[in-house]
């Protein structure tokens, strides 16, 4: 497949689209576009950068050679043997496959030292990147269209900008609306977004390299968490796959990566901004937390443990959580993975308001080999 150098053309008054074209492609998309404001057309780079790592993954699954019929970062280029080794690692149906390039550039601009980006979706791990980073140190919050809202698409993405949006606006940051037709690549199980959403939103960084220098990624896991697994999440590899995403022009470093969950939970409780944007849910439907959602359920029993919830009273329904707080934290117990077993510890360690029965029970029920109709029932009844 070819991927030419990008194509910048106004759509309308308030926007325009910069488009990659594609030869010899085995996708439908005749190229790959992103949309963005026409205020914000200055910080647009001109390098094939941004195609490239959007389109990787999907290039490998296809076993499919890559041609860049543009200019790209040499420095990225030297690193593409890593990250290819990287994410086959995690996937192995993946192919390693060869890429080429016209012209490979060093660094393209200059511009002031420490104009820093950063996604913000008004969840946990945004909030608590700006929280330790300082708004006010911020250049640009990066609101994007890349797959994360699913088959629901344009709506819950224009639903949710203008939720976020309020926030940003209270924090004094401008929020950069960037759309694309990027998750039409992204078409079978193993490319599902929660498994690479790390490289879909670093593209974006990419695509805007001509106007900043810094881009901070807010890791959702910790440090002790780094591994290689056989079909995660790729956020496992970012302490490592993060810096290799970098250019000449820009540092594309994680954040968070010494913070758990569980303390960046904490940690944003003293952010006054999250009481009213807190948004961590993964229902398509609701245009709120819908508080059921397991991302919700976690977040509130951790609220609920630091003795918190008052704060967030308007973005979930704490009635919900207490008619459900047994079956919540026998999930929780019988979870074994870091984000659950670390709320868990603290209710063990600090005799929280939690009683410490509703973990006996869990305990008990967890080595139980029961049927799971009788044993939902039997958490039902407690």
């Amino acid at each position: 497949m070819i991927i030419h150098a990008p194509e910048i053309q106004q759509v309308d008054a308030e926007q325009c689209q910069i488009s990659f074209k594609l030869s010899d492609s085995p996708f439908t998309e005749s190229s790959l576009t992103y949309y963005v404001s026409l205020q914000q057309q200055q910080l647009l780079s001109e390098s094939v950068d941004c195609a490239l790592i959007a389109l990787l993954m999907p290039c490998m699954a296809a076993n499919e050679p890559i041609i860049l019929n543009g200019h790209l970062s040499r420095r990225l280029f030297t690193c593409l043997p890593t990250i290819q080794a990287l994410l086959r690692s995690v996937y192995s149906e993946l192919t390693i496959i060869p890429i080429t390039a016209e012209r490979l550039i060093g660094a393209s601009k200059e511009i002031k030292n420490n104009t820093i980006a950063t996604g913000f979706s008004g969840g946990v791990d945004s909030f608590a990147t700006v929280a330790d980073i300082k708004a006010e140190n911020i250049e640009y919050f990066l609101f994007n269209n890349v797959g994360s809202h699913g088959e629901a698409g344009e709506r819950l993405f224009e639903q949710r900008y203008n939720f976020v949006s309020k926030c940003a606006v209270q924090l004094k940051t401008p929020l950069l609306k960037i759309n694309s037709n990027l998750d039409l690549f992204y078409d079978n199980g193993m490319l599902n977004f929660i498994y690479n959403h790390t490289l879909r939103n670093v593209s974006v960084a990419l695509l805007i390299q001509q106007g900043i220098n810094q881009f901070y990624y807010a890791s959702a896991y910790h440090l002790s968490d780094f591994q290689f697994y056989n079909r995660p999440t790729i956020a496992h590899l970012d302490p490592m796959l993060l810096p290799l995403l970098s250019t000449e022009n820009i540092a594309v470093l994680p954040h968070g990566t010494l913070l758990t969950r569980f303390t960046k939970t904490q940690l944003i409780t003293a952010f006054p901004e999250s009481y009213q944007y807190l948004d961590v849910c993964v229902d398509e439907e609701s245009e709120n937390n819908c508080s059921n959602c397991y991302k919700c359920r976690r977040t509130m029993a951790t609220l609920d443990i630091l003795g918190k919830r008052e704060l967030y009273k308007d973005v979930f329904d704490f009635s919900l959580y207490d008619k459900k707080k047994f079956n919540i934290f026998y999930e929780l117990y019988s979870d074994k993975a870091p984000m659950a077993q670390e709320i868990i510890d603290f209710v063990r360690e600090n005799n929280s308001s939690i009683s410490l029965h509703i973990l006996f029970l869990s305990r008990v029920l967890s080595k139980l080999k029961l049927p799971y109709r009788i044993r939902q029932r039997l958490i039902g009844r407690v």
